[in-house]
Parts: C-alpha cells; structure tokens; sequence
C-alpha cells in the first residue's frame, strides 16, 4: 500500500486505481495470500476495504457516465468483492443496495432481484429496506419480460418466476405495509 500512497503523494492519480486494483487481487479474500495468512488479515483488513470501496464507487461513477453494461458489471464486481470481505460492517447493507442498483442497471435481472432481497430483508434496521424491497419487484417485472416464452421449457421458467414475484409481492406488502407502494 505504500506505493498507492507515493502515487498519489507524488501527483500520479492515473497510476493509483491500478495500484489499488493489484493490491485487492493479491491481498483480497479471493487471494492466495488471504487464504494463506489468515492471521495478518486484521492488520491490513481496513486499508484492504477501503480500496475495495474506492474501486466501487470509480467504477459505479464511469458506468452512470457511460451508460454501458460492461461498466456496470465492473462496478459490481468490486461492490461484490466488498460484500464478500469479512467482517459484517454498518455499510455492508448500503453497498449490497448499490451493488444491486449496478446490477439491475446492467440488465441482470435475476440477480438484482436476489440482491435487492437481500438488502430488503436481510440487514436489520436498514433505513432504504423498502425502497430495496420494491426494487426487487421491479426487477421481478423486468425479468418478467425479458424472458422468451417460445417453448415449454421457457414457458415453465416463466411460470416458476411469475410465482415467485407474486411471493415477493406478497413479502414486501405484509414487510413494508406501510410503503406508499404497498
């Protein structure tokens, strides 16, 4: 981490976010090294995150610039990497609310709808859970019909996904009863 600080110091910003994308590839919770030294883990756990969130929120910026699926898949990735980063933090079920939100706007339907359940029902206390719950609607809706309906396979898929956002309905109605969408 001490040439990420040297770079930015040293007033070379276009080398810091491949500095800080190396360091979570080598030191992050889907390294070698992190399976390797689990007792070193809390001594750089902190700074490990922070660059995890830095690379998130870049990336998420570019991709509302751009517009493009690949950008908002790369922002995912890094919200992601973030989400699977132990230990559980008071941020955890806002970045889960973001990475949800870069999936959805990727096109990643069945996903975004996991993740917005997730964030709706899964973090206690958090204060945006209905705004995520109705968002996993809309992307039940969304999933709904992207789906291709032109065999019985497909149709049965669309079947089980059309119950399953009527179970969704029902969750966030009886969950968030007094959401104005409810």
């Amino acid at each position: 981490s001490w040439h990420i600080d040297a770079y930015n110091r040293g007033g070379f910003p276009s080398l810091v976010l491949p500095a800080k994308e190396d360091y979570v590839e080598r030191y992050g919770v889907h390294s070698e090294y992190w399976d390797r030294h689990p007792d070193v883990r809390e001594s750089y756990e902190p700074v490990l995150r922070a660059h995890i969130l830095d690379l998130a929120r870049h990336y998420h910026a570019l991709a509302q610039a751009s517009r493009q699926r690949p950008d908002f898949l790369k922002a995912a990735r890094w919200y992601k990497e973030y989400l699977d980063t132990p230990p559980e933090d008071n941020l955890k079920a806002d970045i889960n609310h973001r990475y949800a939100e870069v999936l959805f706007a990727a096109g990643d339907f069945r996903e975004a709808v996991r993740q917005f359940e997730r964030t709706a029902y899964g973090y206690v206390d958090y204060e945006s859970a209905a705004d995520a719950g109705y968002m996993s609607l809309v992307s039940h809706q969304q999933l709904l019909n992207a789906l291709p309906r032109t065999n019985p396979a497909e149709e049965q898929q669309f079947q089980r996904w059309q119950q399953r956002t009527v179970n969704g309905s029902l969750r966030f109605a009886t969950a968030f009863h007094d959401h104005e969408r409810s």
